[in-house]
């Protein structure tokens, strides 16, 4: 009897999300084939056979929670039923029924009636490059949770499947990957300004990635929008700057959205904005130029003045309508001086700092 398999499509980032929800993940990044060695995965595969315990690394075959990864030119054999299939979700017994994140960019080989049996909210992701095989078998299947997700009892041979595809619960069935993060990281450049940095390797669909950012966790609001490739088989660099970041820790997460409105999250990161003031002079030490920033902006009626370390005026600058400026000190002597920042001839702040 020939069997036919319904594939629902869905985005890798979309099963990052589900991930994140019913997983302990931490602060590590999902592994990639570059990076298949610990702490991303807490067992990796060096080839045998599943239930081998040699087939590992550390010893032992994979158990409850563990992040399992199967690098390239790596086999692993499943040789008849591996796990005891579950009845429920979840199942009597995680030892008997694992729920395993498994990255593959090896081979995982069925030999004949090689069954895998996993929890629900279990997933296996295969990368571009590693690949499912059936070896003449005609019930060789995997299940996560109570459905079938590949293979079953019939006649002929299992269809292979060659990545990038996903297999997962309560999706069943194929999903393409939309889209893969290289990293995403943050940084302060100067005063009051926070700059998001992110990198993909391939996007399928790609619209957009809302950059969200939040000061507990619960409540998330959209700083700023930045559109993707869409469809790209290269490496894609992205940046957004928080112009208005808040003071002392704030955390910060992509919304990426794909053509068909479906969203899902990436990590999160959390940042300290360590500049607190209304005023901030960087570089401090400097050498020829330096910069003065304003959190709220410079306006009419404030005025700059450099004294050095005697208290004689050395410079003197009226400022408005901008956000920073810069001070040329390339005239000035080596040593300290003092920036004052006056408004109306009343001083609201003074700033030393060093000329090298």
């Amino acid at each position: 009897m020939k069997i036919f398999y319904s594939f629902i499509i869905f985005s890798f980032i979309g099963l990052q999300a589900i991930a994140q929800q019913y997983w302990p993940h931490g602060s590590n990044p999902y592994p990639r084939c570059s990076t298949m060695t610990a702490p991303t995965c807490t067992k990796v595969a060096v080839g045998g056979d599943w239930d081998n315990a040699n087939s590992w690394s550390p010893v032992g075959v994979p158990t409850q929670d563990q992040v399992v990864c199967i690098p390239a030119g790596v086999t692993i054999n499943v040789k008849g039923p591996i796990y005891t299939a579950s009845t429920a979700c979840p199942p009597a017994s995680t030892t008997a029924s694992p729920r395993l994140q498994i990255f593959l960019c090896g081979t995982l080989s069925f030999q004949p009636s090689g069954k895998l049996y996993l929890a629900c909210f279990s997933f296996i992701q295969t990368y571009s490059g590693g690949k499912i095989t059936a070896a003449n078998g005609s019930s060789d299947l995997i299940q996560i949770g109570v459905n079938i997700v590949w293979g079953g009892p019939g006649s002929g041979t299992q269809p292979d499947i060659n990545g990038p595809w996903i297999l997962s619960y309560p999706f069943t069935g194929a999903g393409v990957l939309t889209i893969g993060f290289d990293y995403f990281k943050v940084k302060q450049p100067q005063p009051y300004q926070v700059q998001l940095d992110w990198a993909t390797t391939y996007e399928v669909n790609s619209d957009v990635f809302i950059v969200e950012r939040s000061t507990d966790q619960k409540t998330w609001s959209s700083i700023g929008t930045i559109k993707s490739a869409g469809n790209s088989s290269q490496k894609q660099t992205y940046s957004f700057t928080d112009k208005a970041p808040v003071a002392g820790t704030a955390y910060y997460r992509l919304k990426q959205v794909d053509l068909k409105g479906e969203v899902a999250y990436s990590d999160v990161v959390r940042f300290n904005t360590t500049i607190t003031k209304k005023f901030s002079l960087y570089p401090n030490p400097a050498t020829t130029v330096t910069r003065l920033f304003s959190k709220e902006g410079f306006t009419a009626g404030q005025t700059i003045i450099i004294l050095d370390a005697k208290g004689t005026v050395v410079r003197k600058i009226n400022a408005s309508g901008t956000n920073s400026l810069q001070l040329d000190l390339s005239n000035l002597a080596n040593g300290l001086y003092l920036v004052q920042i006056t408004e109306r001839n009343q001083l609201i702040e003074k700033i030393p700092f060093v000329k090298q």
